[in-house]
């Protein structure tokens, strides 16, 4: 049984089967449910493990196997966190983590988006952990969705990261709140006159979104409405850098621009944001100049970041 870790208390979830029972009372997770290590006895439910050219299938590196895709693996936990050393710890399984997508049960969905050019559900557990699977995983680990999408993150506060599609969405995700009270949220569509499916969003769902999202270059909403000009009120209409939309009675006041190369940004100066303790700019830019300006104190850069992605019962 080497390599393998129970994690019977995932067998059952809001209903929905994972992994198999051995007749002997021993339970399988997904990521061994077909190899012929265990369950010598048989299974108490009846699984096929049969692959033909038909077969949804993925390749597991551990064992070495090609496993079917089943109603029984799809978008179950795949990382956990080691009692001893802190570290996540990822369940081998798909390769490619295709078993974290099209989950039945839909509360562990953390969005859809094009997987391959199809557009494809994919479970909470793979949403902002790009920079965690690149340290675990630095020469396996690609982008589920198409362009990255899972992984369009942004810092709300000091302790929590979240998805940008799951800002502003009514919906308080983070526990400090700050996916809703961040600035963005201050300012957001007329229903009348905007709302759209978010790229990221539950399928079928319209929302408002943010005006600092409306013609930015980024396509948030999935037929690309937030990217039309619908008459909007833009200050720096020449500027790449600065270009915004505002209200129709906005002024177009000055911002705190990010010296950054990589990807030009502001803050607003009239914001919450400006100094807040959490970095907009990034490269410590905007932390460093607040702290010479008003003193201000050093940060503690180790923070337990909360991230609402976990997909346990």
């Amino acid at each position: 049984m080497a390599g393998h870790i129970n994690c019977e208390d995932e067998s059952v979830c809001n209903g929905f089967g994972y992994g198999v029972w051995c007749k002997s009372g021993v339970y399988i997770s997904p990521n061994w449910m077909c190899s012929d290590v265990f369950c010598t006895e048989g299974t108490v439910e009846v699984i096929d493990c049969s692959v033909d050219e038909i077969t949804k299938t993925c390749f597991n590196l551990f064992t070495g196997l090609i496993y079917p895709l089943s109603n029984f693996s799809r978008c179950a936990a795949r990382f956990i966190n080691e009692n001893i050393s802190g570290k996540l710890k990822v369940l081998e399984f798909c390769d490619d983590f295709m078993d974290q997508t099209n989950c039945l049960d839909s509360s562990r969905i953390g969005g859809r988006c094009d997987v391959d050019s199809t557009l494809t559900d994919i479970s909470k557990s793979m949403v902002c952990l790009s920079p965690i699977l690149k340290t675990v995983l630095p020469r396996r680990y690609n982008s589920l969705c198409d362009q990255d999408l899972e992984n369009r993150c942004t810092q709300s506060s000091k302790n929590c990261i979240i998805h940008r599609h799951r800002m502003c969405d009514g919906v308080e995700d983070c526990k400090d709140k700050s996916d809703e009270l961040n600035d963005d949220c201050d300012l957001v569509t007329d229903p009348t006159v905007l709302v759209c499916e978010r790229r990221f969003g539950i399928p079928g769902q319209k929302m408002k979104i943010p005006f600092s999202w409306l013609r930015d270059g980024i396509n948030d909403c999935l037929y690309k409405e937030d990217e039309r000009d619908k008459g909007w009120k833009l200050c720096d209409e020449e500027s790449p850098v600065t270009r915004r939309v505002v209200a129709s009675d906005d002024s177009c006041e000055d911002v705190f621009l990010c010296p950054s190369t990589e990807k030009q940004t502001f803050v607003r100066l009239d914001s919450n944001v400006l100094c807040d303790g959490v970095e907009s700019c990034g490269d410590d830019i905007e932390n460093n100049v607040c702290r010479i300006a008003r003193d201000f104190p050093v940060i503690q850069r180790t923070l337990t970041v909360e991230k609402n992605t976990a997909d346990l019962c």
